[in-house]
């Protein structure tokens, strides 16, 4: 499955929402190599129950849109597996392995709450970045390559970040870095 180019139009997610109200129950991608399996563009989404194996860049991409994501799976990402940007999100119960990049990504001013997550072997498992917060509830990160759990200034223009970890067990050699 592969992005879409037609002329002017150039989607780059396999499934593409913009300024939508999005509802996914029970959906299962398999083998992408768009940008982004799923790309959320200022929509409200409430997603569950999703799987998304082998996807050659990031899995879920949220650009300035606000929604859930609860019992999920993402599993052999090429890029992040969830990849936040100017969004409101919550997460509940979701399981990630096998992600090149970040398990979750969270940039530019955006917000997540999550909870139950577990991610092993991820090059970072969640990295907060340029003026987002990230409150994580009960974590289980391990194999992390680089860091189970990071915050950085990428885009100086930003205020700084802010990350909030509890009852989470991070197991990895390097826990974190800022």
């Amino acid at each position: 499955l592969e992005e879409l180019s037609d002329g002017i139009l150039n989607l780059t997610g396999n499934i593409n929402f913009y300024r939508s109200d999005v509802e996914i129950d029970n959906l299962f991608i398999e083998n992408v190599f768009a940008e982004d399996a799923i790309n959320i563009i200022e929509s409200n989404y409430l997603i569950s129950n999703l799987k998304i194996i082998n996807s050659r860049s990031d899995g879920i991409d949220s650009d300035f849109s606000n929604g859930k994501i609860n019992n999920s799976v993402f599993k052999d990402i090429g890029g992040d597996a969830i990849d936040l940007s100017g969004s409101e999100t919550y997460l509940g119960n979701i399981e990630i392995l096998n992600v090149s990049d970040k398990g979750i990504s969270v940039g530019e001013n955006s917000n997540l709450i999550a909870d139950n997550i577990k991610i092993k072997n991820s090059k970072i498992g969640i990295a907060t970045k340029d003026g987002s917060k990230t409150n994580i509830k009960k974590c289980l990160i391990k194999d992390s390559t680089l860091a189970d759990v990071s915050t950085f200034l990428k885009k100086d223009f930003y205020n700084f970040q802010k990350m909030i970890v509890e009852n989470c067990e991070l197991k990895s050699k390097k826990k974190f870095l800022n």
